[in-house]
C-alpha cells in the first residue's frame, strides 16, 4: 500500500459595503492597478476575510495531454466567469504533467455566483470544456488556516496573507473522505501529517492554506512556493514521503482504505490571474 500511495502521490479564498468603502474605491483602484504595472497580477487568499464564495474546478483533458484547444476552451470559461457581477478573482494553474488544470476562484455573494451559474454563456462555455474533459469537478469550500514560513509553528503574524503570482509553484495536496468515514476525521488526519511534512525549512517556500470543501467529500491543501523548480527540486520528495508517514500508512487512522481518506498531490505552475473590481477598501500590500 506504502509503495502504491508514493506512486500515487509522486504521480499526482466577507462581503463588506459602506459609505465610507465607496469613497476609497477610486484610491485603492489606482494602487491595484499600480501594483499590477509593476509586478504583474497579484491574487490573494486573506484569512481576515475570506471571500464568501470560493471554490476549486479541477479538470483533466481526455486527450493525452492539454491542447491548444483545451487551454483555449479554459480560457473562455474563465473570462466569462470573471465578466459576472459579484466576480471577486482567480488563478488558473496548470499540472507540470501537461494534464490536468486547475481554476481556484472567488465571488462576493452566494446569490452572485448562482445568477452566474445560470449565466446561458457561462454555461455554454462549461458544456463544451466538460465534454472534452475525463475530468470536471467544481468544489465549494471552506478556506482555513494559513502557515507561513519563517513564523513561529508556522503561524503568520497578525495581517498576513498570502500573496499568489504568475509562475509561482503551487502543490495541490487533495484528500478524499473515504465511504463510510468522515470529513472531520480526515481533516484531523491532514493537520497530523501536515506537522511531519512541515515545509517551513524548505527553499523558497512561502505559505500554505488549508481548505475543507463544504459537501464534505474532501479537503484540499494550497502548497505554495516561489517557484515550480524550488518546490519540485527542494522539496516535493521529503514532504510527500513525511505526509505519507504522518497519516501512517492504512488502519483505522491512517490513509488507506479503511483510513478516513486516500490523499494526492499534483505540482502547478499559476498560469493566469484575473482580479474582479473589488467593492470593499482591500488594497494589496506587496509582502515579498
Amino acid at each position: 500500500m506504502k509503495k502504491v500511495l508514493c506512486t500515487a502521490l509522486l504521480g499526482m479564498f466577507v462581503f463588506v459595503s459602506s459609505q465610507a468603502q465607496a469613497q476609497n474605491m477610486d484610491r485603492d483602484n489606482l494602487r491595484q492597478s499600480a501594483d499590477k504595472d509593476k509586478y504583474g497580477p497579484v491574487f490573494i487568499i486573506d484569512p481576515s476575510r475570506y471571500a464568501p464564495v470560493t471554490h476549486f474546478i479541477f479538470l483533466e483533458t481526455k486527450d493525452d495531454q492539454v491542447t491548444a484547444d483545451y487551454k483555449i476552451k479554459v480560457a473562455q470559461m474563465i473570462r466569462a466567469i470573471g465578466s459576472q457581477d459579484g466576480f471577486r478573482a482567480s488563478m488558473t494553474l496548470a499540472d507540470i504533467d501537461l494534464k490536468r488544470i486547475v481554476v481556484y476562484y472567488q465571488f462576493e455573494t452566494e446569490g452572485q455566483y448562482k445568477a452566474a451559474r445560470a449565466n446561458p454563456t457561462l454555461m455554454a462555455l462549461a458544456r463544451s470544456l466538460q465534454l472534452a474533459s475525463a475530468r470536471f469537478d467544481d468544489y465549494a469550500v471552506r478556506p482555513l488556516e494559513q502557515s507561513a514560513s519563517g513564523s513561529p509553528n508556522g503561524t503568520p503574524p497578525p495581517g498576513y496573507y498570502a500573496q499568489f503570482r504568475m509562475d509561482d509553484g503551487v502543490g495541490i495536496n487533495e484528500a478524499v473522505v473515504v465511504k463510510g468515514r468522515r470529513q472531520e476525521e480526515l481533516t484531523a488526519l491532514m493537520r497530523k501529517a501536515g506537522t511531519a511534512a512541515n515545509p517551513n525549512t524548505s527553499a523558497g517556500f512561502i505559505d500554505f492554506t488549508f481548505h475543507e470543501a463544504i459537501d464534505g467529500s474532501r479537503n484540499m491543501n494550497l502548497l505554495h512556493w516561489s517557484s515550480v523548480r524550488a518546490m519540485a527540486v527542494g522539496a516535493l520528495g521529503p514532504l510527500v514521503q513525511n505526509l505519507i508517514n504522518g497519516g501512517l500508512t492504512g488502519g483505522t487512522d491512517g490513509w488507506g482504505p479503511t483510513g478516513p481518506g486516500y490523499i494526492g498531490v499534483h505540482v502547478y505552475s499559476i498560469v493566469d490571474i484575473q482580479n474582479g473590481q473589488r467593492k470593499d477598501n482591500f488594497s494589496p500590500r506587496l509582502q515579498r
